[in-house]
């Protein structure tokens, strides 16, 4: 049985349901889990990140303000990779780690779950906590905002604008696009469930394309 530590809720049931469902769908588009490895002769905290276009630096410090405030912990830290136009939103502290599992356990949908039950291993390892592995929520998308969070990460609009070589036709279209990898690159498992969800609850068809990476 799931074990929820009451004293890192601050706030009311329907907002800890929003921030939670969102702060998930964030990290599964978006987010990685760095688990330390036991043979490491300098020992650390897991590490969870979330990363944001540089743009979108105010979110980030905002989200970092905000989980603070929830806390009481006043740790955490934004790293800047101005060469890759990327900033790092990164928690390790203990009972910050503690405070998101305990928040996003009931809404995550991908397979980035192997990351949240390895680090939830670590913990009840490390810390003598007691907290169940996580199933894949299969609750419906427009019941929480899961969805709000993950097209933050990996959505966006694209507006294209056309012009024909006489001059004298022209055409805008608008388009919105949700875009994640096939396979998981961690645990090989595919994102085409959820992908499939999102499709369906937009009443759209879902396409697929091979990308090649540069070298």
């Amino acid at each position: 049985m799931i074990q929820r530590e009451v004293r890192y809720f601050n706030k009311d049931n329907n907002s800890n349901n929003k921030f939670g469902s969102y702060l998930a769908g964030l990290f599964e588009g978006d987010g990685h889990i760095l688990i330390p490895s036991d043979y490491l002769t300098k020992k650390h905290n897991p590490r969870f990140n979330i990363t944001y276009n540089l743009k979108d630096l105010p979110l980030a410090e905002m989200l970092l303000k905000e989980i603070c405030l929830r806390t009481n912990v006043t740790k955490g830290f934004i790293r800047k990779k101005t060469k890759n136009n990327v900033c790092v939103l990164v928690l390790s502290n203990v009972e910050i780690l503690k405070y998101i599992i305990v928040l996003i356990a009931p809404y995550i949908r991908t397979p980035k779950i192997e990351q949240i039950n390895k680090l939830i291993d670590w913990i009840n390892k490390k810390e003598n906590w007691n907290f169940s592995s996580l199933t894949i929520c299969k609750t419906l998308l427009g019941t929480d905002s899961w969805l709000a969070g993950f097209i933050d990460a990996d959505g966006g609009f694209l507006i294209r604008y056309t012009t024909i070589s006489t001059g004298l036709k022209e055409r805008i279209a608008v388009t919105f696009t949700v875009e994640q990898r096939l396979l998981d690159p961690l645990s090989n498992i595919s994102y085409e469930y959820i992908m499939l969800s999102i499709a369906n609850f937009l009443q759209v068809k879902l396409n697929s394309r091979m990308q090649k990476k540069n070298r």
